[in-house]
């Protein structure tokens, strides 16, 4: 069924659960704070589309792909810790999710699961909202499946990449696998660079208090991204505003891959509007 027969079929059904509805979900842990619920049901409404999207918290990848298959659901956010561990169990990777090793989209297609990488487009388009990325230092923290798309993005816009690592043998591996230099995690605040990047989950929901990068380390009028994005004002970000930063929001690189991810869900372009009023209306209602 073309996008635009979906749509005349489900003219006036928004909101309205029935038997036709299509069901997406994120999966992972945590997902209680999870903003995807509310960007792709505000696309969905906009779109006036038949379908809804819920968060179910899991660990459990197998589990959570065979439930994908016996329920029908349509399509799956990934996040942590099951970006990289849904991999085995799908059968085909996008050039980009195979190439990063991480996953962060899937979609079921009448039982062949398909698994995609939103991350890497919405990251790069953050920060080149922000900063020109060709030929700057980038210091990378984390070495996880954000960390994974973004250090993808960054090779790509030929950015000489610095990794670090709380687990210094993760960050050696992965720096090996970049062809990047690496800095034991100490090191990082003696380090130069140019675009700080935290791919790590220092900061998020309950660790909100805590930062990956303490604020006299911080170099002066330096670019600073911080993928999380709950709460939308880490206090990274924070600090990195007093020292005159530009600063780059988690919520803009979410936002980017929502809106990738909508379109891949659907085969519609995503009502970015709609969707991003959605989100900052929950993230300054905090």
């Amino acid at each position: 069924m073309t996008a635009e027969n979906r749509i005349a079929e489900n003219q006036g059904n928004t909101n309205k659960i029935n038997a036709k509805t299509s069901l997406y979900a994120i999966i992972g842990s945590p997902v209680e704070h999870s903003l995807s619920p509310l960007a792709q049901n505000a696309g969905f409404a906009a779109k006036k589309l038949n379908s809804v999207f819920l968060a179910f918290e899991t660990e459990e990848a197998g589990r959570a792909i065979n439930a994908m298959k016996a329920l029908s659901i349509s399509g799956y956010s990934v996040t942590m810790p099951l970006k990289e561990k849904v991999i085995p169990f799908l059968d085909s990777l996008d050039s980009v999710a195979e190439q990063v090793g991480a996953v962060n989209c899937i979609v079921n297609s009448d039982g062949l699961l398909s698994g995609h990488n939103t991350d890497v487009g919405g990251a790069m388009r953050a920060l080149k909202n922000a900063t020109p990325v060709s030929g700057k230092k980038a210091l990378l923290l984390g070495s996880g499946g954000a960390a994974r798309a973004i250090a993808f993005g960054l090779k790509q816009e030929s950015a000489r990449i610095i990794v670090s690592n709380r687990t210094n043998e993760k960050a050696k591996y992965f720096a090996k696998e970049l062809g990047a230099k690496q800095v034991n995690w100490a090191e990082r605040l003696f380090t130069e660079y140019d675009i700080l990047v935290n791919a790590t989950s220092v900061g998020m929901g309950q660790d909100s208090a805590n930062t990956p990068f303490p604020a006299e380390s911080l170099s002066r009028s330096k670019v600073v991204f911080d993928a999380v994005h709950t709460p939308m004002h880490t206090r990274l970000l924070a600090e990195a505003k007093e020292k005159a930063c530009i600063t780059v929001s988690g919520v803009e690189m979410f936002l980017g891959q929502a809106f990738e991810m909508f379109e891949i869900f659907t085969g519609l372009q995503a009502p970015e509007e709609e969707m991003r009023q959605a989100v900052l209306k929950e993230r300054f209602s905090e």
